[in-house]
């Protein structure tokens, strides 16, 4: 039996090369084809992906066309609901033409951009949808008095209009009158400090500043002032008689702390509808990046006071529904207190909006000429966030 089986396993000597051979002839004959099929697979893949990236950039291009619209154009632009859509194109973009762009109203401070890329030749297409925000104030103008933190009402004052807070203290507001609702619902589009820079350097372009060199502006030696440009400290008094009075003519941007009228003579200053924009950020307490007052001036005519730190300001005011002021303090604390007269207009603060007893603030409408972010006249708008970009491949 020993011998039958190592007789037949000797028979088998060789078997082993003749398989692998087979089997090498066999990986021969289709390695080729399947190295060609992946190759063309590839080839075929890359070319869609390539055809899709440049309609998505193409697409994109008509985005970046939508914001800069935006950007340049605030007159052009739908401004309420159901508005017309703001539309153009582009006829090239790598070989693709992008048409239709739109640009909607979505809300105060928002709006929408469609783009859709096409290719010419295979009528393939991708539409990208964006949204984007920019910086605006309109929204703290619905208000009469606008707080990222608590508002400070002291007995005997009063604001005629809606008061909306995000702090803890609630008691404190009813210690005055308000005349309108009370909320606390969530503040948007509050300003970052580089975005209102980016403002103003670019109304530069528009209207250019003249660098101011002193660090004083004596009102009795001058009519009128602005546009203007002080790096460092500005002190605005009188010297002269009280009767004396200054208008702006362009807007005002001190980057550090500036006092008027904090020393010596009232006088008159006319905002005629232009700005004071202080870049110091102070907010130490009882201590101010702008300080108005006490007592003088006196405030006449529409305009903005915005600041980045803390705001004393004390003056007289001698306003009416026609003559709209706006004061906020981006960072910091904004205390109203006027030795006399009324403000119309509105309040914002960031750490706290405080009003002193006897103080009246009526909410009203801002002039079409005024001059802030966001304003139906600017000559330009500053984009603030891009919210969504959503890709759609038709």
């Amino acid at each position: 039996m020993k011998s039958i089986i190592s007789k037949l396993i000797k028979s088998q000597k060789g078997q082993a090369i003749i398989i692998a051979l087979v089997l090498l002839l066999v990986g021969g004959l289709i390695v080729a084809p399947l190295l060609s099929y992946i190759y063309t697979g590839l080839k075929v893949g890359e070319e869609v992906y390539e055809e899709r990236t440049l309609l998505t950039y193409a697409a994109d291009a008509g985005v970046e066309y939508g914001i800069y619209q935006i950007s340049i154009k605030p007159d052009d632009l739908p401004q309420a609901p159901g508005d017309p859509e703001l539309t153009g194109n582009i006829a090239d973009v790598n070989g693709k033409y992008v048409d239709p762009i739109t640009v909607t109203y979505v809300n105060e401070a928002t709006y929408g951009i469609n783009a859709t890329a096409t290719d010419g030749l295979t009528g393939e297409s991708t539409r990208v949808e964006s949204y984007v925000s920019i910086l605006s104030f309109e929204y703290f103008m619905d208000n009469a008095v606008t707080s990222m933190h608590d508002v400070t009402m002291q007995p005997s004052s009063n604001v005629t209009g809606d008061v909306q807070y995000n702090g803890l203290d609630e008691d404190s507001i009813w210690k005055g009158h308000v005349d309108g609702e009370i909320y606390k619902d969530p503040i948007v589009g509050w300003p970052i400090i580089d975005d209102l820079i980016r403002y103003y350097e670019a109304l530069g372009t528009e209207d250019p500043y003249n660098e101011f060199l002193d660090d004083t502006i004596d009102v009795s030696e001058l009519e009128s002032i602005g546009p203007i440009y002080r790096d460092g400290d500005l002190d605005i008094i009188n010297t002269g008689d009280p009767t004396d009075n200054i208008t702006l003519t362009g807007t005002i941007w001190v980057t550090g702390k500036l006092t008027i009228a904090t020393t010596k003579h009232d006088f008159l200053l006319n905002m005629n509808g232009n700005t004071i924009f202080v870049e110091d950020p102070t907010i130490d307490q009882n201590k101010y990046a702008l300080e108005v007052g006490p007592g003088k001036p006196t405030i006449t005519g529409s305009g903005c006071i915005i600041a980045i730190g803390n705001i004393y300001f004390a003056p007289n005011m001698a306003t009416d529904p026609d003559n709209y002021v706006f004061i906020m303090s981006v960072l910091g604390e904004n205390k109203y207190q006027p030795t006399s007269g009324e403000l119309y207009g509105s309040l914002a603060g960031n750490t706290c909006v405080d009003l002193w007893p006897g103080n009246t603030i009526n909410l009203a409408n801002p002039p079409d000429s005024l001059n802030y972010p966001g304003a139906n006249s600017s000559n330009f708008n500053v984009i603030q966030n891009i919210l969504q970009w959503i890709i759609y491949e038709q």
